[in-house]
């Protein structure tokens, strides 16, 4: 396990002499598992570092630029040449307090729970954070607990997720920009926060055989039309996490998509694309990439570097700490980039290539967003059907002397009516794309035929009920 007990420094001018600094931890919506001092097994409240980020928000007297992913939570600060240290140590004497403010946590929820709830509504969203189900299984990721934690996260929760997890060895500190000298005095103070606490934290999870994992589809209801593809990639134990994010970036390339998002952690390896129509992406990495889509791979990638660090430093520097939370330095990571060859980039290839499983979700609006909006309506439609069958069932059948009894019959003409009722709501199904269905078998995690026709309040009803 990596420990990082000082801080990266990267000199570098900006017009406006500006320092940029980017505070990285080990944990994210996606973190569940870790072992405390290399033996405690510790369950993590999968809202924490939302929760974590908004605390740190509400208390600290600047701005802030903020992401929680995955697996890694970033803090960031931009501050004068001049005044960075303090800067600095006021985010420590936050994040590292003796004691938590209880009042600021609960407005730190009540302000993650607020925004969780908003973004849910939006197809995209919820159709990313799905995609991490598939994309992050070796580390126990599941939508639904993120929910029931996001909406269960306690004081005494949040005080122990940060004592645990908010420590120097489940983090890292790049600073970047016009540092100017540094005095080893003010050096020997910032680093004196981060080795006093000796705690350490290593993210959990397992390791399954990829080839046991399944390719998966789902079908689901949404108010925009969303097509997302998940390229689970499985290597081999000695691949190190450098020669995978090599790997990823280059191949990934190669897919058409209107955005991509790749993950690299020593559990899980994925690329979510979101594509126009659904495809079937794995074909794309059965061959290694041509000389020219190496070539120009390769140079769009540092120019993007670049283009992020002396335009966006707060984006190179989120890179840098991902990267540096998975073992990697960045200069080693660019330097390598920028001295492979594209003979070195086959035999990687090769000597590396992973097992891919595949996922696609599909979600479809226009008549199923009405039922996403009204679920009751709807569901009052199918108890009154359910009703009628019941009594249905229990009819007899009886012929009287004076002729026929069309009780029966009566019954039937009920059902028949509900019936009806029930088919017209389903009517606009047909217009859907005929090709989506035939491509997708809506047989993947049924926990979201539940959700997809339920509002948010009503899955944290259901949750807080135990009927989820």
């Amino acid at each position: 396990m990596k420990t990082y007990y000082d801080i990266e420094y990267n000199y570098h001018e900006y017009s406006d002499e500006k320092v940029y600094i980017t505070l990285g931890f080990n944990i994210g919506v996606a973190t569940k598992y870790f072992y405390i001092n290399n033996k405690n097994a510790y369950t993590n409240n999968l809202a924490f570092a939302n929760v974590f980020a908004n605390y740190v928000r509400l208390l600290f007297e600047g701005e802030l630029a903020l992401n929680v992913d995955r697996t890694v939570t970033s803090i960031s600060i931009g501050a004068d040449k001049n005044t960075w240290t303090t800067k600095l140590m006021a985010l420590f004497h936050i994040i590292f307090a003796d004691s938590l403010d209880e009042k600021v946590f609960e407005d730190a929820h009540k302000l993650s729970l607020t925004r969780f709830e908003k973004a849910y509504k939006q197809g995209e969203f919820r159709a990313v954070y799905k995609a991490y189900e598939y994309a992050d299984t070796n580390k126990g990721y599941k939508l639904h607990t993120l929910i029931e934690d996001i909406q269960n996260i306690s004081f005494s929760d949040f005080l122990a997720a940060r004592n645990n997890l908010v420590i120097p060895s489940n983090m890292c500190v790049y600073v970047n920009g016009c540092i100017g000298s540094v005095s080893d005095e003010e050096r020997e103070t910032i680093n004196d926060w981060i080795v006093k606490n000796k705690v350490t934290a290593a993210m959990g999870g397992r390791i399954v055989d990829q080839r046991l994992k399944e390719d998966a589809h789902l079908l689901e209801l949404s108010r925009q039309n969303v097509n997302m593809d998940i390229l689970s990639l499985g290597f081999e134990e000695n691949v190190s996490e450098l020669d995978k994010m090599i790997y990823m970036v280059i191949e990934a390339d190669k897919i058409s998509g209107e955005g991509k998002t790749l993950h690299v952690d020593r559990f899980d390896s994925s690329i979510i694309v979101t594509t126009s129509e659904v495809l079937k992406l794995q074909n794309y990495l059965k061959r290694p990439a041509t000389q020219q889509q190496f070539d120009m791979t390769r140079e769009g990638l540092l120019g993007k570097y670049n283009q992020w660090l002396e335009g966006n430093p707060i984006r190179f520097n989120m890179m840098a700490v991902e990267l540096k939370l998975n073992g990697t330095n960045i200069v080693d990571y660019i330097g390598t980039i920028a001295n492979l060859t594209y003979q070195n980039y086959e035999e990687i290839a090769k000597k590396i290539r992973p097992i891919v499983s595949e996922a696609q979700i599909v979600m479809r609006r226009d008549s199923m967003a009405e039922f996403l909006l009204k679920p009751n309506d709807f569901q009052k439609q199918v108890d009154s059907f359910k009703t009628t069958t019941e009594t249905v069932t229990a009819l007899k059948y009886t012929l009287e002397k004076d002729g026929v009894s069309l009780q029966s019959l009566d019954k039937y003409v009920e059902c028949i009516t509900a019936m009806n009722d029930l088919i017209a709501e389903f009517g606009q199904f047909a217009a859907m794309d005929v090709n989506s269905l035939q491509q997708i078998k809506a047989k993947w995690m049924n926990t979201d035929s539940n959700l997809a026709t339920k509002t948010f309040a009503e899955i944290f009803t259901d949750t807080k009920m135990g009927n989820s």
